[in-house]
């Protein structure tokens, strides 16, 4: 009966060593991925401010155009740019679900601002463009930069 309490002891023991093992790598896991959606987020709203920057500053000139840098990626995660009347969204390409909205205040109201751009694109075109009967803002790859 020794030698059977012995070894119920043993195995046990390394049950409970294996499940603190599991239970600290899973922790671990989670703080990771928790770690990195703050990074992306964080970081699309980074990128949001700056093209809203943009797109402030030829609206104040009323004439011309900015070009803006941006980042390729985001935590190895492509993204694309899309602004839209009110609004200006940075998603993920891969997962739309990872996504910020910003809404653009002051500005849309007396104008029309579009435009869609990809992550890939590292430099994005804001242009200005007036007629008589529209201001428009337009969002674009800026092709000279790449």
């Amino acid at each position: 009966m020794k030698g059977q309490n012995q070894i119920i002891n043993e195995v046990l023991l390394f049950a409970i060593g294996m499940s603190i093992a599991a239970a600290v790598i899973i922790n671990f896991q989670t703080v990771q991925r928790t770690s990195s959606e703050t990074t992306i987020y964080s970081n699309f709203e980074n990128v949001a401010n700056t093209v809203i920057n943009g797109i402030s500053e030829v609206v104040k000139s009323e004439r011309g155009k900015v070009v803006v840098a941006i980042p390729d990626t985001i935590a190895s995660i492509q993204y694309k740019i899309k602004v839209s009347s009110d609004y200006l969204i940075v998603s993920s390409i891969n997962d739309p679900k990872i996504n910020i909205t910003k809404r653009l205040f002051n500005i849309s109201s007396s104008h029309i601002i579009q435009g869609e751009v990809p992550s890939a694109a590292r430099y994005i075109e804001i242009t200005y463009e007036t007629t008589p009967f529209t201001k428009l803002v337009r969002i674009r790859r800026a092709e000279k930069y790449v």
